[in-house]
């Protein structure tokens, strides 16, 4: 049966990865529905009517196109886009050969360190009070305040700093929505900053894992010369077992 014009439908884009990642950002700065698949595949979601506008905007592309009749199962990323496999797309690697998204993963380093960072404070606040404080009837004994800087100081030693991003400002009119996008702006900008700083440094560290340039060019040259090797170590063998079965050349009479 035949599909109106205005009913959606599914469509499967293949090609060169740079290209298609140049194509899918180009859907979704339209408002286009794309669900990201492997480096080499994504799929579109699109009116009827719009077979012309496809064809033509993948073609540009030097890609390749064609329809398909079910749905992708698919699901919403940390970062807003629509995937096949949010495991892939957040942690990259795997057999779709993805690469891990960064704004997924600075998403969740925020989530994480803000569960942290609240778990934390409410501990050192609850410890603080039962400090400041005596059992019901006895005097209130405040606790100095090197005290707490002490304890402060002790738990970074142990379990690392606690990171403190102030977050949005009390007071502002709820109805100054200039003001509240502002500062929610900032708090947003400042949590990205750490979390890029942080993102960075770890790719650093690994990278000491990971052998330098020179070696792995080194390596690449040793494997090459030890296949080279086999394959003339069997030509020898070969050209020898054809001399022995041959046997010598007989007397002359």
């Amino acid at each position: 049966m035949a599909k109106a014009p205005d009913e959606m439908v599914w469509w499967a884009i293949e090609g060169d990865p740079i290209k298609l990642r140049g194509l899918a950002v180009s859907l979704n700065r339209s408002s286009n529905y794309v669900v990201l698949d492997t480096p080499r595949r994504i799929y579109l979601k699109i009116q009827n009517s719009e077979k012309q506008f496809v064809t033509g905007h993948v073609g540009d592309h030097n890609l390749a196109v064609k329809r398909v009749d079910d749905e992708p199962t698919h699901e919403k990323a940390p970062c807003g886009k629509y995937v096949i496999d949010v495991a892939q797309h957040t942690e990259g690697g795997g057999g779709r050969g993805q690469k891990k998204c960064k704004s997924c993963q600075t998403l969740l380093q925020n989530a994480h360190k803000a569960t942290i960072s609240d778990s934390v404070n409410k501990a050192m606040e609850e410890t603080a009070m039962s400090k400041r404080f005596r059992p019901t009837g006895t005097s209130p004994v405040a606790v100095p305040a090197s005290i707490t800087v002490k304890e402060n100081k002790d738990w970074a030693e142990k379990n690392g700093e606690v990171i403190v991003i102030q977050g949005p400002t009390q007071g502002i009119d709820p109805l100054d929505f200039e003001a509240l996008a502002k500062d929610n702006r900032r708090v947003a900008n400042d949590l990205l900053a750490r979390a890029s700083w942080y993102e960075d440094t770890a790719e650093k560290y690994e990278a000491l894992l990971k052998p330098s340039p020179a070696v792995q060019q080194a390596e690449e040259a040793l494997k090459l010369a030890q296949a080279n090797e086999k394959s003339e170590r069997i030509k020898q063998v070969e050209a020898l077992q054809k001399m022995l079965a041959d046997g010598p050349p007989a007397s002359a009479d």
